[in-house]
């Protein structure tokens, strides 16, 4: 199990915080966590609005800046390798293995193909991703414009898909 650094949520309030409470808008707009979750964080000084500690009783308007700095969380362990396939100055394509999310999500930061190949190559951005179950080449862009310039014409990539499976279907009657 892996033990990650945590990670701060940032978000610049909207008109739906209007008439809310810092308490009531978390509960509302995170539905993950209960009140009383939401409470605990904001008594150990996870949520600031503002840069400022909250409380959770502020009266909150719209622009105001709330984040929550979760503290570290255990990640379930996946594998911690992927192969380099292709490399020039603009693009990488890397094998991604079955059990690796591609991106950050569902529990995983750290343990991710992301994670892994920014280790190697800091600037690298995905151009799209795999389910965590699949196995396959994941593109990066090592550039803004070259991000960009794939991102515009990605309805021109012609992508294959092939599933294995070791199950035979059948028909009940």
């Amino acid at each position: 199990m892996t033990l990650n650094e945590g990670y701060s949520y940032r978000r610049v309030l909207g008109s739906d915080s209007a008439n809310c409470s810092t308490l009531s808008y978390l509960s509302a707009h995170f539905t993950h966590s209960t009140e009383t979750e939401w409470q605990g964080r904001l008594a150990s000084g996870e949520v600031l609005l503002n840069g400022v500690v909250a409380t959770g009783n502020e009266s909150l308007r719209a622009g105001e800046v709330l984040i929550w700095n979760r503290p570290g969380w255990v990640e379930m362990e996946t594998p911690q390798q992927y192969s380099l396939v292709y490399e020039d100055r603009q693009l990488l394509a890397v094998n991604k293995p079955s059990g690796l999310p591609t991106i950050p999500g569902a529990g995983y930061y750290l343990n991710t193909l992301l994670s892994l190949v920014r280790r190697d190559f800091p600037e690298a951005c995905p151009l799209h991703r795999l389910g965590r179950a699949t196995s396959g080449l994941v593109l990066f862009a090592r550039d803004a414009m070259t991000a960009s310039a794939v991102s515009r014409n990605w309805h021109k990539v012609e992508k294959q898909y092939q599933a294995l499976g070791s199950l035979v279907a059948s028909e009940d009657r």
